[in-house]
């Protein structure tokens, strides 16, 4: 199955479309970071993008190819760095239980730390960048408890508003519904004339949502 994911930035982030091939039940739309003032910054959140992949234990294939793809367009991150910060997260010891949450934390505090990210990001990149964790989160059709746990601490530590934060979630679990709607429908038993209005009625709430992102991003309330 091929997702389109559009990136949904302000107007003044340059615009790109990411194809990517995702199951059912993966997110549709990927916030993508641009302008940075550092190149180092493009390289601790794609590094934050990886350590939360680990979040519930282990890293997909799925959540594997999303992040190349996300280095490369998102994160403008060559293929060396990427390799590079693959090894690093690989190697830091994991925690003991079914997930890892709290290590995964942990590293986060360290790169926002060691990077002082909170001068570098504006109030659109960081809540594009919960953005992105959110659909890498829903990629592998659950967006688990430990991933919920990564994502409730970088929406703290980088104030984003709450109703900002529950709305992506929100949108993104719609999203997620809405695509195996969308895979149901090829597989029902329907005329040509009723299965082009549920996928065209099916596109058009896609459509708002993605708007509704945009507004979110554009929109993002971060308090002191």
């Amino acid at each position: 199955l091929m997702i389109l994911w559009k990136a949904m930035k302000p107007s003044y982030y340059e615009r790109e479309t990411i194809i990517m091939a995702v199951p059912i039940g993966a997110a549709v739309v990927a916030g993508a970071l641009g302008g940075f003032t550092k190149t180092m910054t493009g390289k601790a959140l794609a590094k934050i993008c990886y350590l939360f992949m680990l979040a519930d234990g282990q890293c997909s294939d799925t959540e594997k190819k999303l992040f190349t793809q996300a280095c490369k367009k998102v994160f403008d991150v060559d293929a060396n760095t990427r390799e590079r910060i693959e090894e690093e997260c690989e190697k830091i010891p994991v925690d003991e239980g079914p997930d890892n949450w709290r290590m995964v934390i942990r590293e986060i505090g360290k790169v926002m730390d060691e990077e002082h990210l909170d001068n570098w990001l504006d109030k659109n990149e960081c809540t594009l960048l919960l953005w992105t964790l959110i659909n890498i989160g829903y990629a592998d059709t659950e967006y688990s408890k430990p991933e919920r746990i990564v994502t409730d601490y970088v929406a703290k530590e980088f104030k984003i508003a709450q109703e900002d934060y529950y709305a992506l979630q929100d949108i993104a679990e719609t999203m997620t519904s809405l695509v195996e709607q969308k895979e149901w429908l090829k597989l029902a038993k329907c005329t040509h004339e009723e299965f082009s209005e549920e996928m065209n009625k099916i596109e058009e709430t896609m459509k708002r949502l993605e708007k509704s992102i945009a507004t979110i991003v554009e929109q993002a309330d971060i308090g002191a």
